[in-house]
């Protein structure tokens, strides 16, 4: 049993693939994070409804969502859904375009990251994200 408390993290991310190098990684990285996977901004909705809108510490959201919406819209849309209940987003995107950052920024996203290559780099974004959300930040309980 961790002493560690649990962290659940919301990850909408279309790609099966990097769910599941994610959740490998974050056994090494970032073991007291507890992932919650959806594929689509619709889904997203439907599990913060379930667990209630204070339930996760941070969302994850792939910008290149192969849907109606991409990352970007879904964040703008998520933020006006949720009022003001304060979910980091941090936006993670395979393309790093100037355009996209400012845009993400400009609509109150918490971070944009570029998608991790590989294993191992995921591990070292985890293990950096864990010291800064999980031990550094102070978040709302």
């Amino acid at each position: 049993m961790s002493l560690h408390k649990k962290f659940p993290i919301l990850i909408v991310e279309d790609e099966e693939d990097t769910v599941f190098i994610l959740r490998r990684a974050a056994s090494k990285g970032f073991p007291e994070s507890d992932w919650v996977h959806v594929s689509s901004f619709k889904e997203a909705i439907d599990v913060i409804e379930q667990k209630g809108t204070g339930y996760f510490k941070l969302v994850f959201l792939d910008n290149n969502l192969n849907q109606d919406i991409n990352g970007i819209e879904a964040v703008d849309l998520l933020k006006k859904w949720l009022l003001n209940v304060p979910i980091p987003v941090i936006l993670i995107s395979a393309s790093i375009r100037p355009d996209d950052i400012k845009k993400a920024y400009g609509i109150g996203i918490t971070s944009f990251i570029g998608k991790p290559a590989g294993y191992l780099e995921w591990i070292h974004y985890l293990s950096v994200i864990r010291e800064y959300w999980y031990n550094i930040v102070k978040l709302q309980e």
